[in-house]
């Protein structure tokens, strides 16, 4: 309140008692993290507890007047304690929402139209989902405890973001509850890891009477459900839910629900590496590069599942006084694609030389008039790099000895001590002052054998700056928002003496880009109208890429795809435009992307598989060209091993397992008549004795029928994709025996003989005779030669019926076999009648032919005739490429 000048600092603060009793954790952390960002801090610490005895806590419906003001505060439904205010002055009442909600959940009191008896006049109120609907409290409950059992239940683990105070407590109770009525889960452990709500949990098992009649009823049965604590016998054990001050000895091996606080999740593992130094995560890789931005900016190199990603983030390929300038790496294969900001389109800056030179030239022309110098800068970066230039200036200049350079920010005093330590990551001018004594970066200077004070200070504060003459200040933030900056642009705005230089990028909206602009007068942080009378000048020290610097650095990556981020739309819009004019004279197939904030961009690469053979599969001889090569293929990490079944435990630690599938089924026919099916759909059926003596045909090597009874059979197979379909294959035949005329017509009484053998289905009557033989042993090669002359007899029918005239050539020195020759118009193609391969000086015509033959296999033989016909067939006429 003092930094605003609110009521000079004797204003009064009005809360709600939870608010006012979370308020002391909420800004300690705020303070906290205000130090570490990049904008100037609003207050510290101390100022923060001095200002707690200035808040007056009040209830909710409680009516407070201040003169000719009265106000109330109505529960708005959003975090403990938060409120709705209803604001009367002169007559005019205006109620304020805050962000609030109408919701009922399980712990607050939701927000609700108020009895008065005027309405408001105006009303303020949040816009934060805009005209989005969101589904009811109860589906998405269920959605939520449904997702997480079902990631636990897979042997997964739960991470949960939340912020210290509202969700987190709404979540946990929701999963309590769940885990109370799902005892499988009771030994799943639900964790929220934040120390800040841990305090604030403190404040919820307090400040009960702020919350709904479901919590108020708990807690009158004895029971606070924010200690989470479940009734026993006659006691309270320990709950499902518990807080974790740290993860030291966090065991997550198993199955966990885990909230986290932002906060908490920014200070956890975070490891730091070199520029150079490679990182391998599974299947990613990354490098890290100098990205020339700031001290440690990197551009990284990303490649998973052989796809490449150059990741630029902010950079500069200008050389300055301090930091290494990107460059394009040394690598053997080029990005496939480019991330790379678009800060400033087609906008091409000046040289670095010239741009410095007319900046220590305007600073002293501005100096020698007795004016003062602004410079609105960030903590980190340009900053440091100017405080060199003017810091070299100075000492070239003595004329200027006796003018102060201020830097007047507190976290950049801290990022100081960070460049005065890591000289190792900055250019070979640092390097070679370091080495030769000299720290750059605390700005003292070599006098007679000792170091004495430099031209740069650090002020913290600028309550006793004496500002009266010359000095150039640099301060925070950059885009003079609020903070120091804002403070003495107020300050020496009248005084056309001074002048503001704006030395880095500014978006759209912020008081350093209207300045720019160089208006009238400007609007201070009070309200109050301040003419503006000094100068204001642009030199651009941005450490980002300009148009021609960008343009460069891509024409030498030249990726498949390029996407531009980090830019104004225009901007971007302007440098895709220019960048394709350029590819397209260049007649370049770049693609050009500029996705929107949040938009998801897909893109489709031609990426290269390799499997790796390893363990006795690879000590196997070389495979040749166009041979099958057997095994598990197994993929981790994008990266894919092949190797032998029994090798799969000891190199993955995976197991296997034999699924047999066995299926009974009642026929009514004989024996004899399904062994006449079997051979006329698959051929080449096993027939003979399992290990039990059971009767036994086996089909394609794959599926054993067995004989339990006359009518009863079994079908027994390993189950596989392709077993199975065999199998189903088989188990149709047999269930349409029954009805086929064929059967009836084998089973009907006759007087004479089949070569087919006895009627009877006895299989003691058979066992006799049954041995596990080939089908073409004892006696059956006649058959099978009389069956092939018909099949190839079939075949010739069928050529005649593509080509014509078919002529037979018998076997002689350099055909082993008999051929069937086939002619169109001049071309001729002969086919071998042993393997069924196509030989012809036309390719196309060979071609057609091979077609043929492939359906004439498939029409004129048996089921497992055509597997391992067209198997061969296929290597033969298909050579791999």
């Amino acid at each position: 309140m003092e930094n605003t000048n609110f009521k000079e600092g004797h204003g009064k603060v009005f809360m709600t008692h939870p608010t006012k009793a979370v308020y002391r954790f909420l800004m300690q952390d705020f303070v906290r993290m205000s130090t570490i960002g990049t904008d100037s801090e609003l207050f510290n610490e101390e100022q923060m507890i001095a200002s707690y005895d200035s808040i007056n806590a009040i209830d909710y419906h409680q009516e407070i007047s201040l003169g000719s003001l009265r106000f109330t505060s109505y529960p708005a439904g959003h975090v403990l304690g938060a409120a709705m205010f209803l604001i009367e002055i002169s007559g005019i009442r205006v109620l304020y929402t805050g962000d609030y909600s109408t919701e009922e959940d399980r712990h607050l009191i939701p927000a609700r139209v108020p009895n008065w008896n005027e309405k408001p006049d105006v009303m303020i109120c949040e816009s934060t989902y805009g005209v989005q609907s969101l589904e009811p409290r109860f589906e998405k409950e269920e959605r939520f405890t449904t997702l997480v059992q079902s990631i636990l239940k897979r042997g997964g683990r739960v991470l949960m973001p939340v912020f210290a105070l509202g969700r987190a407590q709404e979540l946990l109770l929701i999963l309590d509850e769940y885990w109370a009525n799902h005892p499988e889960l009771n030994q799943i452990p639900i964790y929220y890891i934040s120390n800040l709500a841990a305090k604030c949990m403190k404040v919820y098992q307090t400040f009960i009477h702020g919350m709904n009649d479901q919590i108020k009823h708990k807690f009158n049965q004895g029971i606070n459900p924010w200690t989470f604590y479940r009734e026993g016998k006659g006691v309270f054990k320990k709950g499902y839910v518990t807080n974790l001050k740290a993860i030291d000895k966090f065991d997550d091996r198993g199955p966990c629900v885990v909230m986290a606080s932002p906060g908490f999740m920014q200070s956890g593992s975070i490891n730091a590496i070199d520029y150079h130094q490679e990182i391998s995560l599974g299947s990613l890789r990354f490098t890290s590069y100098p990205a020339g931005h700031v001290l440690g900016a990197a551009m990284f190199l990303i490649e998973i599942s052989g796809i490449r990603v150059l990741y630029t983030g902010d950079y500069s390929t200008e050389e300055d006084r301090h930091l290494i300038p990107a460059r394009v790496p040394n690598w053997n294969e080029k990005p496939d694609v480019m991330i790379c900001e678009s800060t400033y389109g087609v906008q091409s800056l000046e040289p670095r030389f010239e741009k410095e030179e007319r900046f220590t030239t305007l600073v002293q022309s501005i100096l020698k008039r007795g004016g003062r110098v602004l410079m609105p800068v960030f903590a980190l970066g340009r900053a440091q790099e100017l405080l060199l230039i003017l810091d070299e200036y100075w000492a070239n200049h003595p004329e200027l000895n006796q003018i102060p350079i201020y830097y007047i920010s507190n976290l950049a005093a801290k990022c100081m001590k960070v460049y005065q330590t890591f000289i190792h990551g900055m250019n070979d001018q640092i390097k070679h002052k370091f080495n030769q004594g000299i720290n750059p970066w605390t700005f003292y200077r070599e006098g007679k054998g000792v170091f004495k004070k430099g031209y740069v200070t650090n002020l913290k504060a600028i309550d006793k700056f004496d500002d009266r003459g010359p000095c150039v200040v640099m301060a925070s933030p950059g885009f003079m928002q609020s903070g120091v900056s804002r403070e003495l642009l107020e300050r020496w705005a009248p005084d056309r003496r001074n002048a503001l230089l704006v030395t880095g990028y500014s978006i759209e909206g912020t008081m350093a880009r209207e300045m720019l602009k160089e208006p009238n007068e400007i609007i201070g942080m009070k309200g109050n109208k301040i003419p503006r009378r000094l100068d204001v000048h642009y030199i651009s020290f941005s450490a980002h890429v300009d148009y021609t610097q960008n343009a460069a650095f891509i024409d030498q990556i030249m990726p498949t795809h390029l996407v531009l981020v980090h830019g104004e739309l225009n901007n971007m819009t302007r440098l895709k435009n220019a960048l394709k004019d350029k590819y397209t004279l260049k007649k370049s197939d770049i693609q050009i992307h500029t996705p929107r904030n949040v938009e998801t961009l897909r893109l489709t690469f031609q990426a290269s598989r390799i499997a790796r053979a390893i363990g006795s599969l690879a000590e196997e001889t070389m495979p040749s060209a166009g041979s099958n090569l057997s095994g598990i293929l197994v993929s981790k990490d994008a990266a894919y091993t092949l190797l032998s079944p029994a090798d799969l435990r000891e190199y993955t630690g995976l197991s296997t397992s034999t699924i047999l599938q066995r299926q009974k089924l009642v026929i009514n026919v004989g024996w004899e008549t399904v062994r006449w099916h079997l051979n006329g759909m698959y051929g080449g059926i096993i027939e003979g004795l399992d290990a039990e003596g059971v009767l036994t045909f086996r089909v394609m090597e794959t599926v054993d029928i067995k004989q339990l009874t006359v009518n009863q059979m079994s079908l027994e197979w390993v189950g596989s994709i392709s077993n199975d379909m065999i199998a189903d294959s088989v188990l149709a035949l047999l269930l349409g025996i029954d009805q086929s005329p064929a059967s009836i017509k084998l089973s009907a009484p006759h007087n004479h003989s089949h070569t087919h053998g006895s009627h009877s289905t006895d299989p003691e009557e058979n066992k006799q005779d049954i041995k596990q033989v080939s089908p073409l042993q004892e006696g059956q090669e006649n058959e099978a030669a009389l069956s092939l002359l018909a099949k190839i007899d079939r075949l010739i029918g069928f050529l005649s019926v593509y080509f014509g005239d078919v002529k037979l050539l018998e076997a002689d020195d350099d055909h082993p076999h008999p051929r069937a020759k086939v002619y169109l118009d001049e071309v001729s193609a002969e086919i071998s009648l042993d393997d069924f391969m196509v030989e012809s000086d036309s390719e196309g015509f060979k071609a057609r032919v091979s077609s043929v033959v492939d359906m004439a296999i498939e029409i004129v033989a048996p089921l497992s005739e055509i597997l391992s016909s067209a198997t061969h067939h296929h290597q033969h006429h298909h050579p791999p490429s």
